[in-house]
């Protein structure tokens, strides 16, 4: 379930580049240089084994950000910790959604790394201030994966090791991870996951809280929850039947109907778009959805687009006045997922399923 992935990038450089200048095709290359940079020093944190994290940067002119999960080793598996990051990531992109400004301790930022020659970029504002023109231009997020993979899900590994943690609970690990996906999905600016190589159990759930899916032709999306004696537990199952309707919802949740992205590219039933053979996921999705809204002429229209799909579709009912997943009472298909999710999660089954894979893990890490 798990691979050894490649090294990724200890930072994310912060790049600004306005949409419409004649120089914003080559930045799409510079956006993808920069997640490719530096993978050496994210191996080795100052001497120190690499530590998984969620990287958060913002690109031009502040119109675009790209949620990053960095957990290469295990193909961006998600950690306890990483799922704290998602949530502190989250709030920080409300606030940039919603005002256009860019709080510094919400971003991944250094200034060792050659961004090219572009006089044009600049850092990140670090007073709290929006981008340089003064307004809000926040208008796409992209939320992907590190080096090759989206996300296998729940990092066994971390979950092994972490038995004080408060998320290893699987009654607050689904109301975080159901907050933090909810949220995100309920933002006022389109989303779109950039799915390339592994998205498994939870890292299928989490593909679905985005308004967009872009698939490279190497992705795999798989739900493998029945398989490990559970059930979905982050909102994944309501959104996968708002996606893809009831009977093959089903299919992917009972039977683990897999959405390879070369057949996907043919019939389209799960994502809303796939890479060109050898293009990655994050440049499918700059190419298909992010330059052409790029290039509108005003962000508010963007954002109210945004807004009044999402009052159709329900977004706000699953969500208080202060944008936190309300009570469960209060929606009938989140409460049925919990309960579901908490009837199995951690029963006999479940935990026969993940001392399997522990055991598995331990074998590979054994000489022989």
């Amino acid at each position: 379930m798990f691979g050894s992935g490649l090294l990724y990038p200890k930072y994310l450089t912060i790049s600004w580049h306005k949409a419409g200048s004649p120089r914003w095709i080559p930045q799409l290359k510079t956006i993808h240089l920069l997640i490719k940079a530096s993978a050496s020093s994210f191996a080795h944190d100052n001497g120190n084994e690499y530590k998984p994290k969620v990287t958060l940067s913002f690109h031009h002119d502040n119109s675009l950000a790209i949620l990053t999960l960095c957990n290469p080793q295990r193909r961006n598996a998600l950690t306890f910790s990483m799922m704290e990051q998602l949530h502190e990531h989250v709030t920080a992109l409300e606030r940039w959604a919603k005002f256009g400004t860019v709080i510094s301790d919400s971003i991944t930022r250094s200034d060792d790394i050659n961004v090219g020659n572009d006089a044009s970029q600049k850092q990140a504002p670090t007073d709290g201030k929006s981008a340089s023109n003064g307004e809000n231009n926040s208008r796409a997020i992209i939320l992907t994966g590190a080096q090759g993979n989206f996300c296998s899900g729940l990092d066994l590994h971390d979950h092994a090791h972490s038995d004080n943690h408060p998320l290893q609970s699987g009654s607050q690990m689904n109301l975080h991870m159901t907050q933090v996906t909810n949220r995100l999905h309920s933002l006022p600016v389109p989303s779109i996951s950039a799915i390339d190589g592994h998205a498994m159990g939870g890292g299928a759930e989490l593909s679905t809280c985005t308004d967009f899916i872009v698939l490279s032709t190497s992705a795999r999306v798989q739900f493998v929850h029945v398989r490990r004696g559970a059930s979905p537990g982050w909102g994944g199952g309501r959104r996968l039947v708002n996606r893809v309707g009831r009977s093959k919802a089903l299919k992917m949740l009972l039977l683990g109907e897999c959405v390879l992205g070369h057949d996907e590219a043919r019939t389209l039933s799960f994502a809303d778009g796939v890479g060109q053979e050898g293009e990655t996921a994050l440049d499918a999705a700059m190419r298909l959805i992010v330059r052409p809204i790029l290039e509108l002429p005003c962000s508010n229209a963007v954002r109210a687009v945004k807004s009044v799909v999402s009052a159709a579709d329900g977004d706000q009912d699953v969500l208080d006045s202060r944008g936190m997943t309300m009570l469960y009472d209060t929606n009938q298909a989140l409460a049925t997922e919990r309960g579901a999710f908490l009837s199995v999660w951690g029963g006999d089954s479940n935990l026969a399923q993940i001392r399997e894979i522990k055991d598995k893990l331990k074998e590979k890490k054994t000489p022989s």
